[in-house]
């Protein structure tokens, strides 16, 4: 909500509206990536190669 009445204050409300549906579709976006990335490592990659992965990889990736 903070975000939302920061950026209708800067922009406007059409603008904001354009810059929040920006941002969530962005956000989306990500987390579908992220998704498919997860999956195809996880397909590619042993149980003893997930391990040896990096931990910023792992938190990335939420590969635990």
């Amino acid at each position: 909500e903070l975000l939302w009445k920061y950026m209708e204050t800067i922009y406007g409300y059409k603008k904001a509206i354009d810059l929040f549906s920006q941002l969530i579709l962005n956000a989306i976006s990500w987390q579908q990536l992220q998704y498919h990335m997860r999956n195809d490592i996880l397909k590619t990659l042993s149980p003893d190669d997930t391990k040896e992965l990096l931990p910023i990889m792992k938190s990335i990736l939420r590969i635990s």
